[in-house]
């Protein structure tokens, strides 16, 4: 997502400290609270800061070509993302960006997206017989990936609150009906999507409350085509291949560029 500062809330940039140095460019707070977050760590924040350092580094060192019309083509559609043109330099004005190092951001979020592009996406291959491996290893889970869940949820102000006894968890339980496990936020998704049919999940922590659910059913939908699985498991497998292929770069990077870290707090 290019030049995401764009649509964050301004924040003050008046004290900025080194938090790391990657080769020969330091990152600091003023670049930490141009991406982080929210619910991020600083620590997390300044490690994805590394590794996009260290990917634009190597794209650097192997001259990946941006040329001027496809800077001017980003800096254009960003700002056909304002109402107007007024809009749009005013709130380079409140990032403290001019039009110049908006065009250098560009320049740069484009030679590492190429640089990953050639390195790990164009080199990804699964052959008929993994994908069938795969597919076998996963149907269960990716069928339930493309199916509703009936749940039943409990919800409770504090941990004290919470029953020890299932049976008197039950008579707390309010039933939601049917939901399609993709419109499931990623922690709901994570707690139910190995539980069985009348098993309860483990204790969910948000903002405000502790929730508890319970699947009570589980369908595909009136639509679902069977056969679909196949593409959604090499959809899955080529994910894995590229995260695992992501991994062994940064590893790889780290090795040849010196990383140095400052003080970070969580």
């Amino acid at each position: 997502m290019l030049v995401f500062c764009l649509f964050l809330p301004v924040v003050c940039r008046s004290e900025i400290s080194l938090l790391a140095r990657v080769g020969g460019e330091a990152i600091t707070s003023s670049d930490l609270q141009d991406i982080i977050r929210p619910g991020e760590s600083r620590k997390m924040a300044v490690e994805r800061l590394v590794e996009e350092r260290l990917i634009f580094l190597e794209a650097r060192k192997q001259k990946v070509a941006v040329s001027r019309k496809d800077i001017e083509g980003e800096y254009e559609r960003i700002m056909r993302l304002f109402p107007d043109p007024v809009r749009f330099y005013q709130r380079l004005k409140d990032e403290s960006l001019t039009p110049t190092a908006l065009r250098r951001r560009i320049e740069r979020q484009i030679m590492a997206r190429r640089f990953i592009q050639a390195e790990i996406s164009a080199k990804i291959r699964i052959n008929p017989k993994e994908l069938e491996i795969y597919l076998q290893e996963h149907r269960t889970e990716l069928m339930r990936r493309e199916s509703d869940f009936r749940l039943s949820e409990a919800v409770f102000a504090t941990r004290e609150e919470i029953p020890e006894k299932h049976s008197t968890l039950e008579l707390k339980m309010k039933d939601l009906g049917f939901i399609p496990f993709q419109v499931l936020s990623e922690e709901i998704q994570e707690a139910v999507i190995g539980l069985t049919v009348g098993e309860f999940s483990q204790i969910i922590s948000f903002k405000d409350a502790y929730t508890i659910f319970k699947i009570t059913e589980i369908k595909p939908p009136a639509d679902f085509e069977p056969s679909s699985l196949a593409l959604k498991a090499k959809q899955r497998l080529s994910r894995e291949k590229y995260l695992a292929a992501y991994q062994e770069l940064i590893n790889n990077l780290r090795k040849k560029t010196e990383v140095k870290y400052y003080l970070v707090t969580e």
